[in-house]
């Protein structure tokens, strides 16, 4: 049997203007599981060729797994009939040179909305701008077509109404993999994000003056579209995590006591040569792919948390 410990995913943060945390709750006794990230389904026989099958649809979630439902817009692989939609969307995995071939529908009854590859190098008709290519209208397809030219973790959202969109639930993580990435005992994919939900459960959309000034920053903290889940660690062993930060306007300085970071990639690929820290600032949109050996005592839990950001927005005052 392996010797394991828990981390508790990002579970305290604190406003972004303030220079240093405020104090923090003890971790709660027990959360909900990380949710894993599926992968769309590859239609095509063909190893070089990815071909997957996105909707976007008007959907329910649950946030918190508490059986409250939110109203969200979000991603569905139609590649499986039996697949729900879900935030964030289906992981699409591929490697360096590969063909990408993604056809997508809009579901959603009264948005027009495109996909976005953020990251990607490719042809701007294929990259969500809808003064190019079109905006996509309900009931209406549109086939992305492109090759993976660099090793990396991406995502892809709207370009219509990003903002709006994006916080309704429609984002989802690209995985592009390089030739001879070296072995670890686990990976993970980490979509960070953060919602604002009224008493009823309910996204709330309008923006507030601090909303504009500072970007959204809800009140709800989500990994792979769960309220600060747990996940289960095997002592002595390293873990590969790559993170999106996908929230509208929110920084996460992750902190994992008695642990480093080992940053072995970022926005622009893998990096020449690794680099460690104690924090890792995330900007939102920012990437980061991390090498982490767990230190944890067997049977411990051990707290993420995301300490606050000075951006100097009070000498703006």
């Amino acid at each position: 049997m392996v010797a394991a410990a828990a981390i508790l995913l990002p579970t305290a943060l604190t406003g972004c203007a303030e220079p240093s945390a405020a104090p923090l709750a003890a971790p709660p006794a027990t959360r909900p599981v990380l949710p894993a990230l599926a992968s769309a389904a590859d239609l095509d026989p063909d190893p070089r060729i990815i071909e997957v099958h996105l909707e976007a649809v008007a959907a329910e979630v649950d946030y918190r797994g508490d059986g409250v439902r939110t109203a969200v817009a979000a991603y569905r692989d139609a590649g499986r009939t039996t697949a729900a939609a879900t935030v964030p969307g289906p992981l699409i995995v591929a490697n360096v040179g590969d063909t990408l071939v993604v056809h997508f529908t809009n579901r959603i009854a009264d948005r027009t909305t495109t996909i976005h590859w953020h990251g990607l190098r490719l042809p701007a008709e294929m990259d969500g701008n809808p003064m190019l290519s079109g905006a996509v209208y309900p009931d209406k397809s549109f086939t992305y077509t492109f090759t993976a030219r660099d090793a990396g973790l991406f995502w892809y959202h709207p370009h219509v109404d990003t903002d709006e969109q994006m916080e309704l639930g429609l984002h989802g993580p690209l995985l592009v993999r390089a030739p001879g990435e070296p072995a670890v005992d686990a990976e993970r994919v980490l979509v960070l994000d953060d919602v604002d939900l009224d008493d009823a459960g309910q996204l709330r959309l309008e923006a507030d003056a601090d909303d504009v000034a500072l970007g959204r920053h809800g009140e709800v903290i989500l990994v792979n579209g769960m309220e600060r889940p747990s996940i289960e660690v095997a002592t002595g062993t390293t873990e590969r995590w790559r993170i999106v930060n996908a929230a509208n306007g929110r920084y996460f300085a992750l902190e994992l006591a008695g642990h480093e970071f080992v940053i072995v990639g970022g926005d622009g690929g893998p990096l020449p040569g690794a680099r460690t820290t104690d924090v890792l600032l995330i900007a939102p949109g920012e990437r980061f792919d991390v090498l982490l050996t767990v230190t944890a005592e067997p049977g411990t839990r051990t707290w993420l948390r995301s300490a606050a950001v000075d951006r100097g927005h009070a000498e703006l005052a």
